[in-house]
């Protein structure tokens, strides 16, 4: 089922003993647009209390009644590790929250890694996070082994995005700008982002389109743009987005026509 994440935000969760709180935000990782982890507010029951749970914690997703309900207590929740408030998560948390709660660990075998269409992923789907503090080259052009670790760490460290981050970025085409990041469309059945929404309208008149993350083209970090291989024209006279509407294969494919693209379900067996 696609999902948009402010309607995902609205769900509760819950521990096997109790409430847990809301969820906050999401984070997902530039090599396949996957959400790996959702932010949960627990401030309710304890103090500081943000905390970052793996889709493979979930026991069940309930629609009906927006709840998500995860295999652990809450007091092994309590205790997991926490996030450096204000710091990108780097891989060495992950290490850590993997271990602590026996999570598989996603980037297993890089080399081999496939996007969730199965093809070889040879190039990530979004850069990594653009950081002007990270590891620079030697001026002689020569790295040292330690040089060298350091810089694939500092890139490992940056592959996670927050949803909440790139809302209100600019969309470009080619021929100019689109528009602005909305919201995300997240399917919860591999918890790939498969939309953007993007909004043509301004400020005072919202007109919301989905533009797929499949037609991505670039990302600047710095300037807060998202540049997609499309005509500006194209994404504006989109099929209208009804926000409080379910999303169906005949939906998509509406859209997948407009936009004369070949829908990504085609080649799923």
């Amino acid at each position: 089922m696609l999902l948009r994440a402010k309607t995902l935000k609205s769900y509760s969760m819950l521990a096997s003993d109790g409430e847990l709180g809301s969820l906050d935000d999401f984070y997902f990782d530039s090599d396949t647009a996957t959400i790996r982890y959702f932010v949960g507010d627990t401030r309710t029951w304890f103090f500081g209390g943000k905390v970052l749970l793996s889709p493979l914690s979930f026991k069940e997703i309930d629609r009906s009644n927006e709840r998500i309900a995860v295999n652990a207590t809450k007091d092994q929740i309590k205790d997991s590790p926490k996030p450096e408030e204000h710091e990108p998560i780097t891989r060495r948390y992950e290490q850590q929250l993997s271990s602590y709660y026996g999570w598989e660990n996603y980037w297993a075998d890089n080399a081999a890694r496939r996007d969730i269409t199965g093809f070889q992923a040879h190039a990530p789907m979004m850069p990594p996070i653009f950081n002007p503090e990270g590891p620079r080259e030697e001026h002689d052009g020569l790295k040292s082994d330690e040089a060298h670790a350091s810089e694939q760490q500092y890139r490992e460290d940056q592959q996670l995005i927050s949803v909440e981050d790139i809302k209100g970025y600019k969309v470009h085409t080619a021929d100019g700008e689109a528009g602005k990041i909305h919201d995300c469309v997240i399917d919860d059945e591999d918890w790939k982002i498969r939309y953007f929404v993007v909004n043509v309208g301004g400020f005072f008149n919202k007109e919301l389109v989905l533009v797929s993350i499949d037609w991505l083209n670039d990302v600047s970090w710095r300037d807060h743009t998202i540049t997609f291989d499309l005509e500006n024209k194209r994404i504006e006279d989109a099929p209208e987005f009804v926000s409080d509407q379910p999303i169906t294969r005949e939906d998509e494919a509406a859209l997948y026509e407009h936009y004369n693209r070949k829908g990504y379900w085609v080649d799923i067996r």
